[in-house]
């Protein structure tokens, strides 16, 4: 990839999540108190905590990208989510 494609691309990737955070930001409110503990089963994620992932995983994907691996760190993910409040 030469520096024409990827600055396409990154235009591309922006322009894409510029139109999402709209809806991201309804999935997030959706998600009000008496439903952020919700789990359908006693080993998913809450509902709060599924939203929050969804939130924050683009940001993941791309930090992968630069970096140029893919390692989850569930204490960086814990941060990551922790910026949208509980009210």
């Amino acid at each position: 990839m030469n520096p024409e494609h990827a600055k396409a691309a990154a235009e591309m990737m922006t322009n894409l999540w510029e139109g999402e955070l709209a809806a991201t930001a309804q999935v997030l409110a959706a998600v009000n108190d008496e439903k952020r503990d919700y789990k359908p089963d006693a080993k998913s994620r809450t509902a709060w905590q599924i939203a929050t992932h969804i939130a924050t995983s683009d940001v993941w994907f791309l930090d992968s990208i630069i970096n140029g691996k893919f390692e989850f760190d569930p204490e960086k993910a814990k941060a990551a989510e922790s910026q949208f409040s509980r009210r």
